[in-house]
């Protein structure tokens, strides 16, 4: 939440007549956000000039800013970009959440010893029975065609991540072979959903959202539908996207993959990799 805490450090009254005349005490601290907009605030010529004359030290809630600090806090632009330590606004061109590295990979995290990208591989093959896609396995099935099989392939990290990019590189494709890419709920989890029954209090959890709980597996979003395959493709059919995903991918829930692929061929085969972002991609080890 903004907050814009106003302390007064000097032994007279302090007067905004451009904030109607607003008399701030002697050593009296208050929260201005209380008694004026952002917008009014952000205009307010005299709130600058006891900012600056150092009479007035403005806290964010969690500590007080320095001048330079405060001055770009309570501008129009206090939200949008972080502030180097002189005032400075700093202006990124790319999508990547702050304090997030670029990961490249095919797989998943090691979810039991918390290892790095030791995980699930997004690999198939179908000349073997692995993985074969059950929709029993869910609350909410996505259909496959009849005349089609399917495998599915849950990758799991364990922290939160944001999808960018992604490649699918396939070898002998039939027509009628697809990929498609959603997030996956495991079972056993709480979930948000708008027709939950299960409000965000009864968690603990703060906000007005509802919640459901996941018997089976639960297909929340999809975000790469039925990208078709066919013939081979080594140099990878690359999906481009300008920006990362706004909200993560919450820590433990799957990325998963369908595959599918008409049921009298066994020679098609491939693999997929993603651009990510994520907090740690460190391999140091106490």
């Amino acid at each position: 939440m903004y907050t814009v805490i106003a302390r007064n450090t000097t032994d007279q009254p302090l007067i905004f007549e451009d904030l109607h005349n607003f008399n701030l005490m002697a050593s009296g601290t208050i929260n201005l956000l209380e008694y004026f907009s952002s917008m009014e605030l952000a205009r307010s010529d005299d709130l600058i000039l006891h900012i600056s004359s150092g009479n007035l030290v403005i806290n964010s809630g969690d500590r007080d800013l320095d001048s330079s600090e405060s001055l770009r806090y309570v501008s129009l632009y206090k939200h949008l970009n972080p502030i180097t330590h002189d005032g400075r606004e700093i202006i990124r061109a790319d999508t990547r959440p702050l304090d997030t590295q670029t990961y490249f990979t095919s797989c998943g995290d090691d979810m039991v010893s918390y290892r790095l990208g030791e995980g699930k591989e997004l690999v198939w093959d179908f000349s073997n029975d692995d993985d074969l896609y059950d929709p029993n396995d869910f609350e909410n099935p996505v259909p496959v065609a009849s005349g089609l099989k399917a495998k599915i392939i849950h990758l799991q990290f364990f922290e939160d991540t944001y999808l960018k990019d992604g490649t699918l590189f396939f070898f002998d494709a039939p027509w009628g072979a697809y990929a498609s890419m959603y997030i996956v709920i495991p079972s056993g989890s709480y979930y948000p959903n708008p027709y939950g029954s299960i409000p965000a209090s009864a968690l603990g959890l703060s906000g007005n959202l509802m919640y459901a709980y996941a018997t089976k597996n639960v297909f929340f979003a999809c975000y790469v539908n039925k990208q078709h395959m066919y013939s081979s493709c080594p140099m990878g059919d690359e999906l481009n996207a300008e920006g990362c995903q706004i909200d993560p991918t919450p820590t433990g829930w799957y990325i998963s993959a369908i595959i599918a692929n008409p049921e009298n061929d066994s020679t098609m085969k491939g693999y997929g990799s993603f651009e990510m972002y994520r907090g740690t991609i460190y391999l140091l080890e106490p």
